[in-house]
């Protein structure tokens, strides 16, 4: 029965839990983490301040990992298969909302410094869906008392991402804005798609499904 033990981990191991695995042969294999006996033993405020830590430096994972383990740990973290998810581990009761909320800030820099440098499609695209589909702006999270406030700072970050140069980070972004649903969405969707004369038709396209939230 495969165990973890992160309440005595120190940061390296923490980030190897979530990297360091094998993948699937084939598409017919399932991912480590889906084990139904999996057993891993955390205390929230710590792991929660070690994935503060790994978002604030995700450059660090660029030469320890290959992109596909890079994208199966990124997948996982995100995923509530994954005992000690950040997805899940970041509403529990015992974490502060300023710890939460600085967690959620350090996000920008997995697209700045990690994203904008190694195009983990899947990874870059889907990352936002986790924390916005069960906090969106018209869905207050069951297990948090802080209300809107870390949906705004959600969309702060994601209007931040949007400014980058980077077109898969700028496709994150507006996903998650999509999914977010916040009331400042279309002013800044549109003010992006009027910044970019020579947008294609595509992504225009796109941008108008995020703005009315029409998305997957």
């Amino acid at each position: 029965m495969p165990s973890y033990d992160l309440c005595n981990a120190s940061f390296d191991e923490f980030v190897d839990y979530i990297f360091n695995h094998p993948l699937p042969a084939s598409e017919d294999d399932e991912y480590w983490y889906w084990s139904d006996d999996l057993e891993v033993k955390y205390e929230p405020v710590a792991l929660v301040e070690y994935y503060t830590r790994l978002f604030s430096k995700p450059q660090i994972l660029i030469d320890k990992y290959s992109d596909e383990q890079l994208e199966q740990g990124l997948l996982a973290m995100r995923s509530c298969l994954m005992p000690g998810a950040v997805s899940e581990v970041l509403w529990e009761d015992e974490v502060p909302p300023s710890l939460r909320e600085e967690c959620v800030r350090a996000m920008f820099f997995l697209y700045q410094d990690l994203f904008a440098v190694k195009p983990l499609h899947t990874a870059c695209f889907m990352w936002w869906d986790s924390f916005t589909d069960e906090y969106s702006i018209t869905q207050v999270h069951s297990e948090t008392a802080e209300g809107p406030s870390i949906q705004n700072v959600m969309f702060e970050i994601l209007c931040q991402t949007l400014k980058l140069d980077v077109e898969i980070c700028q496709h994150g972004a507006l996903h998650g804005l999509g999914h977010l649903r916040h009331p400042g969405t279309e002013a800044v969707i549109r003010s992006w798609m009027a910044s970019k004369p020579d947008l294609d038709q595509q992504s225009s396209d796109f941008a108008e499904e995020c703005i009315v939230g029409n998305i997957v």
